[in-house]
């Protein structure tokens, strides 16, 4: 297994806000709760980073509005209409549909897994 050199990786300073958060104004954080996007890369517990002024586009994993409830899902553009899917097991698509109570709340940007949580 090849090492790392610190030196090669470090960098002047970090700032995550600055890195993460484009948008200020139009960007919140948010905690997934439960699992069914592992293929997203999304994990119970990690932090989201959510941005509600980007325009959602077929892919992207997203915080919707379903139910009275918001969720984590993938939207997926099937020519027909847009839906949102999640990769658990059993649960069914939900068709993006505003005027039914389901739409795209805003795009997750990035997400922050915690390897160890002592």
């Amino acid at each position: 297994m090849p090492f790392l050199d610190p030196e090669d990786h470090l960098e002047q300073s970090l700032n995550l806000q600055q890195r993460l958060v484009k948008r200020p104004a139009a960007t919140f954080f948010l905690r997934a709760k439960g699992g069914g996007l592992e293929g997203a890369r999304v994990h119970d517990g990690d932090l989201l980073v959510v941005d509600r002024s980007v325009e959602a586009a077929d892919g992207d994993v997203v915080v919707a509005v379903a139910d009275g409830g918001l969720g984590i899902r993938r939207l997926r553009n099937l020519g027909s209409g847009w839906v949102l899917e999640s990769s658990g097991p059993g649960k069914p698509r939900l068709a993006v549909d505003p005027e039914a109570g389901v739409q795209v709340w805003g795009v997750v940007t990035a997400s922050i897994t915690e390897h160890c949580r002592r």
